[in-house]
């Protein structure tokens, strides 16, 4: 695993003048404008420790996170992944009823009757994830699902806006997991961002998911307990096996980001 910090400063005129004086020794040459920048160090690099210590001496503030890269075989001997939730994630509308919660954030909804339905039918790869914590799968990414016996998830048909069958299916995983273990799972919490009827979606993944439990506590598609904050979607992390990891990639469903579950 490359792991490195990413450091994130937004800066007004005073700021980004004060930080390009402080920073003369440590970053020769460098020169800030008023603007968002992105600051990448080796991980707990002396560098990395230094510019901290200047951030916080000038009262600017930063944001700091992780950025992991692993190679085929770390991603192949991994008996669970977490798919890296992608900018765009697919929304799939179900038929309300007057039962339904105010959001969508809750696990159940989707699970429990009334039509899906897509607002577009043309959504580009096999495999999609979902605002709710699914995956959109087409009919022939479906049947190797059920061909090779994938456990932990449901299939539902999906239709299109006018009732009409579209060529995809929702695979709703139905295994909750534990609790992550924390730490040394690191989690960021901002109370201002969760959902304000669910009180759900007020944190967001910085690190590895690390579990205090055995494979066996683990399906082959499951979802977090945790329902972290992806853009302006709030939707729990999915958890696949190597099985699954392995089907994906032989049916050349795009380039899928992955990351190793860490068992404690």
């Amino acid at each position: 695993m490359r792991l490195e910090t990413l450091i994130t400063v937004s800066l007004d005129a005073t700021m980004a003048e004060l930080l390009t004086e402080a920073v003369e020794d440590l970053l020769p040459g460098a020169s800030f404008e008023p603007g968002r920048y992105q600051v990448r160090f080796h991980h707990a690099s002396e560098s990395l420790v230094t510019l901290i210590g200047i951030l916080r001496h000038l009262g600017i503030p930063y944001d700091s996170d992780e950025a992991r890269a692993f190679s085929d075989t770390e991603l192949h001997n991994a008996p669970m992944l977490r798919i890296v939730p992608p900018e765009d994630l697919v929304v799939v509308h179900r038929k309300a009823s007057n039962d339904d919660p105010p959001c969508g954030h809750a696990v159940g909804p989707i699970t429990s009757g009334g039509s899906l339905y897509l607002p577009k039918t043309e959504v580009g790869n096999l495999f999609r994830q979902t605002t709710n914590g699914g995956c959109l799968l087409d009919e022939e990414l479906a049947s190797a699902f059920i061909k090779e016996h994938i456990h932990g998830g449901l299939l539902r048909p999906v239709s299109d806006t006018t009732g009409a069958m579209s060529p995809y299916f929702v695979l709703i995983p139905q295994h909750r997991l534990p609790p992550m273990q924390v730490p040394p799972t690191r989690v960021k919490v901002n109370p201002d961002a969760a959902c304000p009827h669910c009180g759900q979606g007020g944190m967001s993944l910085r690190s590895l998911p690390f579990y205090g439990a055995d494979l066996e506590s683990f399906d082959d598609v499951n979802i977090t307990y945790e329902q972290f904050r992806h853009g302006e979607e709030v939707a729990p992390e999915i958890v696949i096996s190597q099985r699954v990891f392995r089907l994906l990639e032989k049916h050349s469903v795009g380039k899928i980001a992955v990351e190793p579950v860490m068992l404690v």
